[in-house]
């Protein structure tokens, strides 16, 4: 009688305590790996860095355009610009010179990198992350 207690505690279904940690440990690793890997809120922050450097790429096209057109960049962001409707929110522009404006900077701030902005400066023709925000030609 002894004998067939022991063998149906021996073929008893189920888990372990030792099992069941195990598993769960190994469940917590993983998930915490992949939420280290699909970042939801820095792969945000980088489509929005993208968002800002085509709607500065778009914003240079347009005052270059009234430059061609006008002879001169806008005085500010308020002159009437037939190629501008709407300022971006966030980006500053900084005529360079007393009128006629001849040259320009712009800047907006990064998302994923706050110590970082986007910089076009009409000498350059082009985008370019620096440090510091002030100065036409300056990007460290």
């Amino acid at each position: 009688m002894l004998n067939l207690k022991k063998r149906s505690l021996l073929n008893k279904n189920g888990f372990t305590l030792i099992e069941l940690v195990v598993v769960v440990s190994i469940v917590g690793l993983l998930s915490g790996i992949s939420m280290r890997i699909i970042n939801a809120d820095s792969k945000r922050k980088l489509t929005e860095d993208a968002v800002k450097q085509s709607n500065m790429r778009t914003l240079a096209d347009s005052l270059e355009a009234h430059r061609t057109s006008e002879g001169k960049y806008p005085n500010n962001t308020t002159d009437p610009n037939p190629f501008i409707k709407n300022w971006p929110a966030g980006v500053n522009y900084t005529p360079v010179g007393s009128p006629p404006i001849m040259d320009f900077y712009m800047y907006i701030q990064s998302s994923a990198d706050p110590a970082k902005y986007f910089k076009y400066s009409s000498s350059w023709g082009e985008i370019k992350k620096c440090t510091i925000t002030a100065g036409l030609g300056t990007c460290l």
